[in-house]
């Protein structure tokens, strides 16, 4: 199945209701006019907080999961886990 997009121009956003975008319907629905949204200005993470050691380590520090998402320990919390428990799966801190 195709995906649907909004129906205002140059949006490119996905399809909610009535051929819009959540940001277009809200617009909508406030009666005000359809304007053009402004670009996301997400900045890139750079660090994340390891839940076992609860220190803020570098990204690289962590292993990616296979869908592209970071694990939540860091590779020294997650080598130590692995050496109590024997499971690489679980990947949670002892409790």
């Amino acid at each position: 199945m195709e995906m649907r997009i909004c129906n205002f121009p140059e949006c490119g956003r996905k399809y909610r209701s009535t051929g819009l975008c959540d940001s277009h319907l809200r617009q909508k629905k406030q009666g005000r006019e359809l304007t053009p949204l402004r670009a996301r200005n997400v900045k890139p993470r750079e660090s994340k907080s390891c839940r076992g050691c609860g220190d803020e380590k570098a990204l690289t520090e962590f292993r990616e999961h296979r869908h592209g998402y970071r694990i939540g320990l860091c590779r020294d919390c997650e080598a130590e886990s692995y050496r109590k428990t024997g499971d690489r799966s679980t990947n949670k801190r002892e409790r």
